[in-house]
């Protein structure tokens, strides 16, 4: 059964969610910018209370959300003791928006939808990732090793972040097309190597940690490492002959791993360090970290900075503020390491989710979907240790984080009816 993703109903969740991704991106300034996004926020939150309540009150209901309130009311409660009350305030009530809505509209789009189509609200940022990276070729030149290739969007790392998000519906395209539809299937792996091709120029490294989480946790839940480990290992080998005969190569691989050149990378006397671009920042947030003690500064405010006269409409953390680098630093800086424990409970509740929503899972297409959408859920925290993403509550990573969560609990509850259905069709058989 065809889907009309162009019906209002069917666009409030993928445009929602362009609106916090693609900030961004040069073209689409005019409508998808920091301050249009809370007015799609809002469009969201008017459609899910109207129409689709139901998932809204599944997820508040759902064990999972009950942690991330007590995470919520800590946040609200470090309002008492925050050096800025006003920013820890607007940022609290941000977090538990976008923590709730997305979330229930992700858990929304799976309960709406076939199989098929569980990626499908991905598909604008797939046309807008790829469009940019293929446009974008003849306005960016690479001139020297510290420009990287960002296509039309403001930045390479934020090129690099659309097109992981991509690859998660490519990679379910793929899967559905593997056995059928042989031009379709090759379309596909076309525009995968696309993908994969401009996220490698990028350069960003933490992106592709969310790609390589994302397909692994898929193969992982299919059972299918074993067979694929021999090709993974030949590729690999190959991939360290060619680097030790080729200079060429070898220069690339050392400009993507090290990526001199960025401005405030450390070369040590013993010679380049991998994360030499990120040692500086860790440094500093450890520190800040260390300062922030038991319950932190407030969240959303940075220790020994002046935020006199930059507290805007906008509120935006591109606007104030220092890079923190590093989500659990960032935490104990801003909430402490009270907040950092209920953090920890609330990652190992995710991820317990998703180790039992596997385990329970009875049919291949539902451990893939669970395996996909978790997968991109554990890159995300792995990403999070190289931005500070976590602390940035509207940030494109953050949008992104809630509305998967919420698209796996609903994957794991359809699982569960469909293993229900199974064992009870089972039973009928045998009564018969």
């Amino acid at each position: 059964m065809k889907q009309n993703y162009l019906k209002p109903s069917e666009l409030i969740i993928p445009i929602t969610l362009v609106a916090f991704l693609c900030s961004g991106v040069t073209f689409l300034d005019g409508i998808f910018n920091t301050t249009t996004r809370w007015f799609f926020l809002a469009v969201l939150i008017l459609f899910l209370v109207s129409y689709c309540w139901s998932s809204v009150i599944c997820i508040l209901y759902h064990p999972l959300f009950k942690i991330v309130l007590i995470y919520a009311f800590w946040i609200f409660l470090s309002i008492a003791w925050s050096l800025v009350p006003q920013i820890s305030f607007y940022k609290s009530c941000i977090f538990v928006c976008m923590s709730m809505f997305m979330m229930s509209a992700g858990y929304s789009w799976i309960i709406r939808h076939n199989y098929r189509q569980s990626c499908d609200f991905l598909w604008p940022i797939v046309i807008i990732s790829l469009y940019s990276s293929l446009m974008g070729i003849n306005s960016e030149k690479i001139t020297t090793i510290s420009e990287y290739y960002q296509g039309l969007v403001s930045g390479s790392n934020h090129l690099g972040f659309l097109l992981a998000i991509s690859s998660c519906w490519l990679v379910w395209r793929i899967y559905l097309a593997r056995f059928k539809h042989n031009y379709i299937f090759v379309l596909y792996i076309i525009l995968f190597s696309v993908t994969l091709y401009y996220l490698f120029l990028s350069h960003s490294r933490s992106s592709l940690l969310i790609f390589i989480a994302t397909v692994l946790s898929m193969f992982l839940a299919l059972n299918r490492v074993e067979k694929w480990l021999w090709y993974i290992s030949f590729f690999f080998m190959l991939c360290a002959t060619i680097y030790n005969f080729s200079p060429s190569l070898n220069y690339q691989i050392n400009q993507y791993i090290f990526k001199p050149g960025v401005g405030r990378g450390v070369v040590r006397g013993d010679g380049m360090v991998i994360l030499q671009s990120r040692e500086e920042v860790w440094k500093e947030s450890y520190n800040k970290a260390i300062d922030g003690g038991m319950f932190g500064a407030g969240n959303g405010v940075f220790i020994d900075y002046d935020f006199s006269g930059k507290i805007g409409p906008s509120l935006s953390t591109g606007e104030y503020g220092r890079e923190q680098g590093n989500s659990q630093y960032a935490i104990i800086e801003q909430i402490g390491f009270v907040g950092f424990f209920l953090y920890l409970i609330l990652i190992s509740g995710i991820i317990g989710v998703i180790f039992f929503g596997l385990r329970n899972a009875q049919f291949k297409i539902d451990r893939a979907v669970i395996g996909l959408f978790g997968g991109v859920i554990l890159g995300l925290l792995g990403q999070s240790v190289f931005e500070a993403w976590w602390v940035a509550q509207s940030s494109p990573e953050s949008a992104t984080f809630w509305m998967f969560l919420g698209a796996l609990l609903a994957a794991i509850r359809r699982s569960k009816f469909a293993s229900m259905n199974q064992n009870l069709s089972i039973d009928t058989q045998k009564n018969h």
